[in-house]
């Protein structure tokens, strides 16, 4: 057998290391190319990879904890217009809070916020707003109460009720 051809393979490969961004690669398993059966990649020659849409935002551009409260609120959101189960938002919800490295309690203020933007009050009657809170939190209220988990949490979730009532008219 000759294995010259696996040689100036993988000898590509080495060369194109340092020069890889962008570069699509073949990559073959081991025992694929014969006798040595060690697995190879090299790059596939005149193939570029798709380059990112992801946006690079700097560092300085971005204000700590802003986008998760935005994301938070944006799951919320989309949970009460297509009326989602508690678990599907819960879920969402945890997910983010796990991949941003938060705790329940900067979980519950966008939570409680969003839910109490979501009911209008300013439009109801005083007599039907007390009814509207009660059928939100018949709703929703399982989900603020997974996210408290400590008395820290209580603690949140009743300092952001008490400062929205006190800047709000409608629950004044």
């Amino acid at each position: 057998d000759d294995d010259s051809g696996d040689e100036a393979d993988a000898e590509r490969g080495a060369d194109a290391d340092a020069d890889a961004a962008g570069t699509l690669w073949r990559v073959v398993a081991a025992g694929a190319m014969g006798k040595g059966g060690g697995a190879a990649a090299w790059p596939i020659s005149g193939e570029l990879s798709e380059p990112e849409d992801d946006e690079i935002v700097p560092e300085d551009e971005v204000v700590p904890g802003e986008t998760f409260f935005s994301e938070v609120e944006a799951t919320m959101q989309r949970g009460i217009e297509a009326d989602h189960t508690v678990e599907n938002v819960a879920l969402e919800v945890n997910s983010l809070k796990f991949a941003q490295n938060r705790t329940f309690a900067d979980c519950l203020q966008p939570l409680l916020l969003t839910l109490l933007s979501s009911l209008q009050l300013s439009t109801r009657t005083k007599k039907e707003r007390p009814r509207e809170i009660k059928r939100c939190l018949k709703r929703w209220g399982a989900l603020l109460g997974r996210f408290v988990q400590s008395q820290a949490d209580q603690d949140v979730l009743l300092a952001t009720l008490i400062s929205v009532a006190t800047e709000s008219d409608a629950l004044a």
